[in-house]
């Protein structure tokens, strides 16, 4: 399934492509991305984002030949989830994943914010019981 999102002043979500009977290899995937650029208008486009898989590196290249101007990048908002994923599964990060835990806990809870805003002076709220 590639998901196709239009961002102009706000993003919206513009095509689905159901890929799941074809091959999802780079040619195939840039030739759809092509007929969505020209639908939309090739002028119209400056960048392209998706993940950093190596088909999508390729698409990249492809797409470059026919829109040379089209600045392709990996989202680095998926790159930072898998980071994070990676960090959170790794044994020797347990203990400090753990921590971070407890501390997140420690603030989701309305009384023991609002006592620790008033331990640092800024809040005079009372936390009820």
């Amino acid at each position: 399934m590639l998901n196709v999102i239009v961002h102009t002043p706000k993003p919206f979500l513009y095509k689905f492509i159901d890929a799941s009977l074809e091959d999802e290899n780079a040619e195939f995937i840039a030739e759809r991305l092509k007929e969505v650029i020209k639908e939309l208008g090739a002028d119209k486009f400056v960048g392209l984002c998706t993940d950093h898989a190596a088909v999508m590196k390729k698409v990249w290249k492809l797409l470059k030949v026919d829109f040379p101007w089209i600045q392709t990048e990996g989202c680095k908002s998926h790159a930072g989830n898998l980071l994070l994923i990676d960090i959170y599964t790794d044994p020797k990060y347990i203990g400090l994943v753990k921590q971070c835990s407890l501390i997140v806990n420690f603030f989701r809870t309305k009384r023991a914010h609002i006592a620790f805003m008033e331990s640092c002076g800024l809040s005079k709220t009372k936390p009820k019981n």
